[in-house]
């Protein structure tokens, strides 16, 4: 039996149905065969608070026996789970942003796509698929900011590219100054921008922004690249992105044959679309059933070493493995605007340029 701590109450509980939804479409629990051997789902409600998770995590090991948890998702009930989690040596898997709850003990895993994993990939992207090797970043002084610009920053370089401006700002009001700054060019400016691609660490109506300087500065064909921050509908009016970049933890348009089965079983038992925090939940559980169905008698100490030496998992939400490390590798999902929608990439020819795409 698995276990689910789930914030299903509370300010936080449409994220914690629809990480339920995932588990059970794993599950195949509406299925007539179900998943081909004996197996229950757990289920407790966290309220999304620490002392909610920790009560949950002791009902799911004490009371139903569980050999392994998903969740919980938020930050503050993460910590309260893991504790509780470690204390009983039952392995946990969250999917939370807060990478801090793996110091609790080796019983605690982490297998959600963060920020900072968006802008590494988005800048592999740039550099090895766009060949961009002249790159500026553009990002709020603040602590997420800083996180993502020193991410992209670092990817980037690992693949010979350089990011050769960056600037930073303190409101949005300064975002057109700060743009000047990485096009190393003042208004109106008639020599050519240095950079051949701008990352934004900032939200859609940010890159907005960026959009319409780089139309004044005449630099329109600068590549823009994002993070799911802009995989919104918000993010296509107007057109002004049209030809970004960004890089997203999961899009329903993908090709991918697990991803397809997926959106589709999920499509016609809940009659709506997954998001990212569905098809996240959907791989852990279906990487713990893959275990718990090569080793039916298994117990909580032989599950979490399989799982942290689990080696590569092609889910619906991309690839996933741990290998020897508990904080899952997850691949991403690389989307283009064009024609007014988010397309991935993945099966794309390469772009020749800046709202180009094939």
């Amino acid at each position: 039996m698995i276990g689910c701590a789930l914030p299903l109450s509370g300010p936080e509980s449409q994220v914690g149905w629809r990480v339920l939804r995932g588990v059970l479409i794993a599950a195949r629990a509406f299925d007539e065969g179900g998943p081909g051997f004996p197996l229950a789902v757990a289920v407790r409600d966290t309220g999304g608070t620490p002392e909610g998770a920790q009560r949950a995590v002791a009902d799911l090991v004490e009371k139903e026996g569980v050999v392994a948890i998903v969740g919980p998702v938020t930050s503050r009930e993460s910590p309260g789970a893991a504790t509780a989690a470690q204390a009983r040596r039952v392995p946990i898997v969250t999917l939370t942003q807060r990478e801090d709850v793996l110091k609790t003990g080796d019983f605690i895993f982490r297998a959600i796509l963060t920020p900072r994993d968006e802008a590494q990939a988005v800048a592999l992207y740039a550099a090895n698929v766009l060949h961009l090797s002249r790159l500026g970043v553009l990002y709020p002084d603040e602590p997420f900011g800083r996180d993502l610009a020193r991410a992209f920053s670092e990817a980037a370089a690992s693949s010979n590219a350089k990011v050769i401006r960056a600037s930073t700002y303190k409101r949005p009001a300064d975002l057109p100054n700060a743009m000047d700054r990485v096009l190393d060019q003042h208004p109106g400016a008639t020599t050519p921008p240095r950079v051949e691609g701008i990352f934004v660490a900032d939200t859609a109506e940010a890159a907005r922004v960026v959009a319409a300087r780089l139309g004044l500065a005449g630099a329109k064909d600068v590549w823009l690249l994002g993070t799911s921050l802009w995989n919104t509908p918000e993010s296509l009016v107007g057109g002004m992105l049209e030809g970004a970049v960004l890089a997203a933890a999961f899009t329903t348009e993908s090709r991918r044959a697990t991803t397809h089965a997926f959106v589709s079983e999920y499509r016609r038992t809940f009659g709506e679309d997954p998001e990212a925090f569905a098809a996240q939940a959907y791989d852990v559980t279906v990487l713990l059933l893959d275990l718990l169905r090569e080793e039916p008698g298994a117990g909580r100490e032989r599950i979490r070493w399989r799982l942290q030496n689990a080696s590569l998992y092609d889910g619906a939400a991309g690839t996933i493995r741990f290998e020897g490390q508990r904080d899952a590798h997850r691949g991403s999902f690389v989307l283009g605007v064009r024609g007014g929608r988010m397309v991935p990439l993945e099966e794309a020819d390469l772009p020749q340029g800046p709202g180009a795409f094939p």
